[in-house]
């Protein structure tokens, strides 16, 4: 890991996240309904804007090599990373929403007319991830510097 306060606050945010998303599973799965409780829930982009900003952060404050070296990153690894994570995985879950949506109508019939929103858990659950690679995309100091 390049920088450890990084490391700390991705693993904080995974567990906190983790466990709000564990209630909202155990609710969901025993109530049978939506969670569209209103303080803990967001719209999508509220949820994604922050792992954005995570990584924007990461990524400014990295602390350089010593000795002006370069680190053992590609650029366009990095574009893969952050970038698939920002829209791969937003496509995807949308994508998965809609082919469920289609297979099964009745599940669907009881939500509200806003539909599935997200929450306080996903948006802490997506910022930890997006921390923890961004800050393995960009790479290790070399030994020889």
């Amino acid at each position: 890991m390049n920088n450890n306060a990084a490391f700390i606050i991705a693993i904080f945010l995974l567990i906190l996240g983790g466990i709000l998303l564990m209630y909202r599973l155990l609710y969901m799965f025993c109530q049978n309904k939506p969670w569209n409780n209103p303080p803990s829930t967001l719209s999508w982009g509220w949820s994604l804007m922050p792992a954005g900003l995570a990584i924007l952060l990461v990524v400014l404050f990295t602390p350089a090599c010593d000795n002006k070296c370069n680190r053992d990153s590609d650029f366009v690894a990095i574009g893969v990373v952050v970038g698939g994570f920002l829209l791969a995985a937003p496509l995807f879950a949308y994508l998965f929403y809609h082919k469920l949506r289609m297979e099964r109508p009745d599940a669907f019939a009881r939500m509200p007319a806003d539909g599935a929103r997200s929450g306080l858990d996903i948006m802490l659950v997506v910022a930890g991830a997006g921390l923890l690679l961004a800050d393995y995309s960009l790479g290790n100091c070399p030994q020889s510097c």
